[in-house]
């Protein structure tokens, strides 16, 4: 909306792309070391954490399926 009324923009559009991704327990894990929420926690906290994600998982099967999705905004500038 800021976009549209700017008045310096030419009529804004967007795309939107939705795919999942299918990651094993050790995968997800891996991933979820990266967040840096997780550095709040005491190292002895984030490690049963991360021993707690891996073991539900394993034992809903060993993977997860995330969701994930981009939304592209764009808008040519006026000349």
């Amino acid at each position: 909306d800021a976009v549209a009324r700017s008045g310096r923009f030419e009529e804004p559009a967007w795309r939107e792309y939705a795919w999942s991704v299918t990651q094993t327990a050790e995968q997800y894990v891996k991933l979820a070391r990266t967040y840096s929420g997780h550095w709040s926690l005491d190292p002895a906290t984030r490690e049963r954490l991360y021993a707690v994600m891996e073991e539900i998982i394993e034992k809903a099967g060993g993977s997860i399926v995330r969701p994930l999705k981009v939304v592209l905004f764009l808008a040519k500038v006026k000349r």
